[in-house]
C-alpha cells in the first residue's frame, strides 16, 4: 500500500471514480494504482536527481567551496579531537578510581588553554586566506583538463567565499563554545570567591 501526501492528484481521481462507480470491492485494485503512480513519479524525480548531482558534481565552485570549507572547518576538527582526547582520558581515570588534581579536569584545561588555542587557529587561516585560497584554485586545474572548461570566477570572488566560510565557522566557534565556557568560568570563578 502506497503513502499519500496530501494534494496527491492520483488520489483524489481515484477516490471520485470509487464514489461515482459505487463499487467498493475493487478498493486493492485502486490502491495498487495509485501505488504504480506514486512509483513510476519517484522514478522519475529521482533521475532528475541523479542528472543534476552528476552535474553539479562537474562544477568548478562545487569543489572550490567543498575544499575550502573543509579548509576553514579544521580548527573545529581539532576541537573535535581534543574532546575525543579527553573522552579516552576520562575513561583511563575513571578506571584508575584515583582522583585528579583540578587543573587536569579536561574542562579546566580546555576553558584556560585550548580554546584560546583554537581561537589563534581561526585567525592564522583568516590572515592566510589568499594563499591557501590561491593553493585550493591551482589545485583544480585537474578539473579544468578533465573537462576542457576554463574557472569563469575570478580570484578575488573565490578569496571572499573562503574569508566568509572561515568567518562563519569562526563566530559559531565563539558562539557556541567560547561563549558558554566564558560563563561557565564566571561561575566558577564565583564558586571559588564563595568557597574561600
Amino acid at each position: 500500500m502506497g503513502v499519500f501526501a496530501p494534494g496527491t492528484p492520483g488520489l483524489y481521481k481515484a477516490m471520485n471514480e470509487k464514489c461515482s462507480n459505487g463499487n467498493g470491492d475493487d478498493d486493492d485494485d485502486i490502491v495498487d494504482d495509485i501505488a504504480a503512480d506514486q512509483q513510476a513519479e519517484y522514478r522519475i524525480r529521482a533521475s532528475k536527481w541523479v542528472a543534476s548531482s552528476l552535474v553539479r558534481v562537474q562544477d568548478h565552485m562545487f569543489w572550490y567551496i567543498l575544499s575550502a570549507s573543509y579548509k576553514a572547518r579544521a580548527p573545529i576538527r581539532h576541537l573535535f579531537h581534543i574532546l575525543s582526547k579527553y573522552s579516552l582520558q576520562r575513561n583511563i581515570d575513571h578506571a584508575k578510581a584515583s582522583p585528579i588534581p583540578v587543573s587536569e579536569l579536561p574542562v579546566v584545561d580546555l576553558a584556560t588553554k585550548r580554546l584560546d588555542q583554537l581561537d589563534t587557529e581561526f585567525k592564522e587561516i583568516l590572515q592566510s586566506v589568499s594563499s591557501w585560497s590561491n593553493e585550493l584554485i591551482d589545485d583544480l586545474q585537474w578539473m579544468v583538463e578533465l573537462t576542457g572548461k576554463p574557472i569563469h570566477v575570478e580570484r578575488e570572488m573565490l578569496h571572499s567565499i573562503s574569508t566568509q566560510l572561515v568567518l562563519h565557522n569562526w563566530a559559531g566557534f565563539r558562539r557556541r563554545v567560547v561563549n558558554m565556557f566564558s560563563g561557565y568560568l564566571v561561575c566558577i570563578a564565583a564558586m571559588w570567591d564563595w568557597m574561600i
